[in-house]
């Protein structure tokens, strides 16, 4: 599914898992490579539990209805330069 965060684009097939982390307003998905390589989490941090909490739901949700797109309103920031890395792999 295509995970959209002020209009970037995430590919969610690419982790094998997404947590929460209410205390720390965080979401984060996590990547296991191909290999010996270890995990890797893309972090998402939001501005405050609710927007965590709706993202977390609304994902999954829409995980759930087999939607083929979820686009989160509201403030959010991630790592445009790792998850790019990661869905790239070994081409950076």
């Amino acid at each position: 599914m295509l995970v959209i965060i002020d209009k970037y684009p995430i590919e969610s097939s690419l982790f094998r898992n997404c947590c929460i982390n209410e205390r720390l307003n965080l979401v984060y998905f996590i990547h296991r490579p191909k290999g010996m390589e270890g995990e890797l989490q893309l972090p998402i941090l939001f501005e405050n539990a609710c927007d965590t909490r709706k993202f977390y739901t609304e994902y999954h949700n829409a995980l759930y209805n087999n939607d083929p797109q979820y686009e989160f309103k509201g403030e959010a920031w991630f790592s445009l330069e790792l998850y790019i890395r990661l869905r790239d792999g070994h081409r950076n």
